[in-house]
Parts: C-alpha cells; structure tokens; sequence
C-alpha cells in the first residue's frame, strides 16, 4: 500500500512515487550542506546552528532521505583557527557521523553585508550545485526592515538547489542529546 502523502504530480498530472534514493540521483552523489556562515558560531548564542544540524539529522530518519551524507560547510575568516577537525568533534557531539571529506573550510568572502551576500550565494552555488537540500542560517528578522530583509534572503537564495533557513530566536537550544 502506498501512502498518499508520498505521491507528488508530475508533468502530465497523473501521481508518481518519488524516488527512493535522493542521494544517487542521475548518478550524483546527493548530499545534505549545512552552511554555517556566522563569524561565530559557537557562542551561546548561535542556537539555531545546533538547530540546523539537529535537523539534518532528523531528515536522515525519513525513509526518503535516509543514507543520504551530511556535509558540514564552514564559512569562516582567513585568520581563524577553526580545523576540519572541529567541525566533526561539533558533529559527534550531536551524534552526527561525519565522514572527514564532509567537513570543508571556506574562506569568508570581503566587503561589506550586502556582497556578503552575494558572495555567500556564489559559494553555496559552487560548493552545493549537487545538493538534495542545502540548509542555511535564516539572517536575524529583527536587524532590518522588512525589505530589506526580503532582499536579503532573495540575494542569499537565489539560483540555489532546494534550500532551508533557520533561525531560533531563542538564546538556548530548543534540542537536546539527554535522552
């Protein structure tokens, strides 16, 4: 028995089960990019890259994305100290296995928020082309207009594969690994 709620239309209106491997699609080895692109991540309040990861994770639970690679991107300055190696240690601790080739180092693009932006996306385009899903910070809502926060988002996601943003504008994580 098939589960309506897993058929999707295709082009000809007719309802298709979707495809059970979404991480070997047309032969591409399809992956989960979590881009964590804050110069600090790791401070108390960065909550919601703790919440993307954990949602990640959650997806591979789901028959449909199961099996299917979490890579951990890093966008961070050229003068960091952060490793490879962090970014796994960061992964474990939320119970995530992350093959060493899934943690990747780039190196944070300059000038001023708004070529931020536009350099962000030009990263997530270049790293991410192959991506089932590419999950991403949501930028603060509450630090500009809401014009300019659209844009801003329309800037970050443009021309990108299926994309999540988070945010938890809750200063302690909505997750935990006391179970």
């Amino acid at each position: 028995k098939v589960d309506a709620a897993l058929l999707v239309p295709d082009a000809k209106h007719s309802w298709v089960r979707p495809p059970r491997r979404l991480w070997r699609l047309d032969g591409v080895v399809r992956t989960v990019d979590v881009w964590i692109t804050e110069p600090k991540p790791w401070s108390g309040t960065s909550s919601h890259v703790t919440l993307m990861l954990q949602l990640a994770h959650v997806l591979q639970s789901n028959v449909q994305w199961k099996g299917l690679p979490i890579r951990l991107v890093r966008v961070c300055d050229d003068g960091n100290d952060e490793s490879a190696e962090h970014l796994i240690h960061v992964a474990s601790e939320l119970r995530i296995a992350l093959h060493p080739t899934h943690a990747l180092l780039l190196p944070m693009p300059g000038g001023g928020a708004a070529a931020a932006a536009v350099e962000i996306n030009r990263l997530v385009r270049d790293h991410s082309r192959d991506a089932a899903l590419v999950v991403m910070p949501l930028a603060d809502p509450t630090v500009s207009q809401p014009d300019e926060f659209a844009a801003t988002i329309e800037v970050l996601t443009n021309g990108l594969p299926p994309t999540m943003m988070v945010w938890s504008a809750d200063g302690e994580s909505v997750i935990t690994t006391c179970i």
